[in-house]
């Protein structure tokens, strides 16, 4: 009866830890792709401001 308890309280835990560690996975990729949406904005703007404002009737 004892081994069943225990198997049990085991059994929760690892499901709570399986939760904790999808939600760690889920969280760290919300960062990449906010900072990957970040980073190509601040990019392209970048871009635009470079290489649009010089020349812009020099289309190649």
């Amino acid at each position: 009866m004892g081994k069943k308890i225990l198997l049990v309280v085991f059994a929760i835990l690892f499901i709570f830890m399986i939760v904790d560690f999808v939600k760690g996975i889920a969280g760290i990729a919300k960062y990449f792709i906010y900072g990957g949406l970040i980073l190509v904005a601040i990019v392209y703007l970048l871009y635009n401001n470079l290489f649009g404002s010089r020349n812009p009737n020099n289309q190649p």
